[in-house]
């Protein structure tokens, strides 16, 4: 089958609206975000990269596939006869896909002008281009907190001990550290360690940011006699959360716990928490509180935020 070459949206069945088709990558976050979608009631479709997506845990009830990097016609054709009207992506890319050596189906043929148009040139974001075209076909781009509320992180003391005032004073060092960290489009967190800031999170991402303050400890430049230490972790002003969104999961308090931290702070309602059971079971056995805040306690003094 191949994809309808008119820009008018697809004949959707009424008894189909709301429908969401999830596009997983690799990892467990997809198939955690497709259980959550099912217990919240939403019909769905699971489209796995072909390569990337391991779907085999999937609840037997969950209707899936599994489409090829080339395949836009089938993709397309596959959103159309399941009656999809929201779109999510989620997941890992391990490889990047061989464009030299890729097979197109028809379907991709027929929209490689317009293909190439989204991705390359424009003053327009390449995501903002992607929603255009599927608005096109009748399809909202959502992410996957609006599918899968439960996977948020709420407001309050999460898991974990309760945290001192010691504890809670880095915290809110370390909540204005990762907002101006992300203002400057550097990363999603920092680090406070008895009243000192001393990590932002830089291109090599959480779990790096956290070695290296691992690493500064044993160094001793700041002192190891500090028994609190925090971790803050936002998305920054600019990030969209449809297609990337802040994630802790249970490695995020394995390497907390190893560069000396007793706190991880994280931005509620804005910030998943995969594998919530793993994650609270580790916090408790490894002495690590796990709280959520709301955005307004991430603002320095005077500071207006301006969040796309």
């Amino acid at each position: 089958m191949t994809a309808h070459a008119t820009k008018e949206p697809p004949h959707k069945d009424p008894s189909k609206v709301g429908r969401i088709a999830l596009i997983a990558g690799g990892g467990k976050v997809p198939l955690e975000a497709a259980h959550a979608a099912r217990d919240a009631g939403s019909e769905l479709l699971v489209i796995g990269i072909g390569g990337e997506a391991n779907l085999d845990a999937l609840a037997p009830e969950i209707e899936r596939t599994q489409l090829g990097w080339g395949q836009v016609g089938a993709f397309f054709s596959t959103l159309e006869t399941f009656g999809a009207e929201r779109l999510v992506i989620v997941g890992s890319i391990s490889k990047r896909p061989d464009f030299g050596s890729l097979k197109l189906d028809w379907g991709a043929v027929q929209m490689l002008p317009r293909l190439l148009t989204t991705v390359l040139g424009g003053d327009e974001s390449v995501l903002n281009k992607v929603a255009a075209l599927l608005a096109e076909r009748g399809l909202t781009l959502a992410g996957v907190h609006e599918i899968a509320p439960s996977l948020v992180a709420g407001e309050g003391h999460l898991a974990g001990p309760k945290p001192s005032d010691d504890a809670l004073a880095d915290a809110a060092l370390a909540a204005k550290s990762a907002w101006t960290g992300g203002h400057l489009d550097m990363g999603q967190g920092a680090v406070a360690v008895a009243g000192r800031i001393v990590a932002l999170e830089g291109a090599e991402g959480t779990d790096g940011m956290l070695g290296r303050v691992g690493d500064l400890g044993k160094a001793k430049r700041f002192s190891k006699r500090a028994k609190t230490g925090c971790l803050a972790k936002a998305p920054r002003p600019q990030q969209d959360l449809r297609l990337d969104m802040p994630t802790i999961g249970p490695r995020t308090i394995d390497n907390a716990k190893a560069a000396g931290l007793s706190t991880i702070l994280v931005e509620a309602g804005h910030v998943l928490v995969t594998q919530r059971s793993d994650v609270e079971a580790r916090c408790k056995a490894q002495g690590v509180s796990l709280i959520g805040w709301p955005r307004s306690k991430f603002l320095p003094a005077g500071a207006k935020d301006e969040r796309l």
